[in-house]
């Protein structure tokens, strides 16, 4: 799969994404998502073509009233006319992603995701979204649950790449 990221995720560009990933600073959004915005063309000639799917959040952090920054890049994308699909949920449990080492990390990520109970209108073609991207097992798992049910995953947009 084509992950295309925004930066590299070092330096000042790294510290940029953990203002708003762990610093929670919303207002970056807006930014972060035009940058993001002005790669989905790469993808796809229409927006019409495709469905943004984000990465969903753990579900523990969302019931603690955590920041959900990936969900809200998307927020932002639908106002570029993007379609947004919400199919995909995380398992309740399980380890984070960036305590595992390498190799537990993509058992780690087929366990955790599945499509939302009564999901509708899975989409022809999808582009992923996430925040960052160490070593793609949370993106291809998330992909392989889609090309499961037949659609065909164009690529991944991420605001970082490591």
């Amino acid at each position: 799969m084509h992950i295309l990221p925004v930066f590299a995720y070092k330096g000042n560009a790294a510290r940029l994404v953990q203002c708003y990933k762990i610093e929670e600073r919303a207002s970056l959004a807006k930014y972060f998502s035009l940058r993001l915005a002005e790669m989905v063309p790469l993808f796809a000639e229409t927006s019409s073509d495709i469905a943004i799917v984000p990465v969903p959040p753990r579900p523990e952090k969302i019931w603690a009233g955590k920041f959900d920054q990936v969900g809200i890049l998307a927020n932002y994308l639908s106002r570029y006319g993007y379609r947004i699909w919400k199919g995909l949920v995380r398992r309740k449990g399980g380890a984070e992603q960036k305590t595992l080492a390498r190799a537990d990390r993509l058992k780690n990520a087929y366990q955790s995701y599945m499509l939302r109970a009564g999901s509708m209108d899975i989409p022809e073609k999808a582009l992923l979204l996430d925040d960052v991207c160490t070593t793609g097992s949370t993106l291809d798992a998330c992909a392989e649950i889609l090309a499961g049910k037949g659609t065909t995953i164009l690529g991944a947009i991420v605001l970082a790449a490591d």
